[in-house]
């Protein structure tokens, strides 16, 4: 039983990258919401490296299984 979640680099420029941000992280919540799934998802976003930003999905569940606490 595979956990697993999801990252996307973005660009450092903030600007483009809080539009990129927005448009992953609500298109994932309304395509969950269409499909009738749990929309019980976590995420955040951090410096990568120098050039890219990152932001990482991931199920709550998930996040328990792993260990992480509520």
């Amino acid at each position: 039983n595979r956990k697993e979640g999801f990252k996307v680099l973005m660009p450092k420029e903030t600007k483009l990258a809080k539009k990129i941000g927005y448009t992953i992280t609500t298109g994932v919540i309304h395509g969950l919401r269409e499909k009738n799934e749990i929309r019980d998802i976590k995420y955040w976003t951090y410096h990568h490296d120098d050039e890219h930003f990152a932001i990482v999905l991931i199920s709550n569940n998930t996040l328990i299984e792993l260990g992480f606490e509520e």
